[in-house]
């Protein structure tokens, strides 16, 4: 209730979703103002952010202040927006697995990956699952993007990861064409470095190789992923 009461002080904050359509007089658009607080409202109640993201301005000049906290409006960078561009929807995949330790012959897998924004396109989630000769996998990814540093950072979950969830220490940038993520750590004193490389990136292929060694100059390839747009 105390939310409901602080927003209709601030009601012309909010975007034209509602209340800057083109609705003449003074009755009207009081009109449109109670349906746009109606909306956030039922936003809130429900947990709806994709309810809220139609509701709330994203431009950096709209801030929305009460007591407890404060939104300014934000839009995507063009880094987001050409991640979410060249990998969004569902992709089937066909693993090649290189030989190892663990699996002299090498091996073979199949799976799909889905790529969906995540609130107010600010992130990219992918929601992943493979079978094989590795065995079954699930996983997920966030990726968005960090003003600061330039580059972006990810966070990555599986059934395999014995902590649940890992950060890459060294994020993902473009590098050209490819998207390329790093990651590097140490246990019990040996050094491991990790690199993900996206290429040949089309509208409906792209190719995943990842890598790993003891140094950015000594990675063997552990497997390749070719990736073909939509199973279904």
């Amino acid at each position: 209730m105390y939310v409901r009461i602080l927003i209709s002080v601030f009601a012309c904050l909010f975007s034209p979703y509602a209340c800057c359509q083109a609705v003449p007089g003074p009755a009207a658009d009081g009109a449109a103002i109670h349906h746009l607080l109606g909306q956030y409202a039922k936003a809130v109640d429900t947990l709806d952010l994709r309810l809220l993201t139609q509701i709330w301005s994203h431009s950096p000049d709209v801030s929305f202040i009460y007591p407890s906290l404060t939104l300014v409006g934000t839009e995507p960078a063009p880094e987001m927006e050409r991640l979410t561009k060249a990998l969004s929807g569902s992709w089937c995949l066909t693993i090649t697995l290189e030989p190892s330790e663990a699996m002299p012959k090498g091996g073979i897998g199949h799976g799909e990956e889905v790529w969906r924004s995540g609130p107010g396109g600010l992130s990219l989630i992918e929601d992943y699952h493979s079978t094989g000769d590795e065995g079954e996998i699930t996983g997920m990814g966030v990726f968005w993007w960090d003003r600061d540093v330039r580059r972006f950072q990810v966070t990555w979950c599986d059934n395999t990861t014995s902590t649940g969830c890992s950060e890459m220490t060294k994020g993902a940038s473009w590098d050209r064409d490819d998207l390329v993520l790093r990651n590097d750590w140490k246990h019990e004193g040996q050094q491991s470095v990790f690199k993900e490389v996206f290429s040949q990136i089309k509208e409906n292929t792209f190719t995943q190789r990842l890598y790993q060694g003891e140094s950015e100059n000594r990675l063997k390839l552990l497997a390749s992923i070719y990736a073909r747009k939509k199973c279904h």
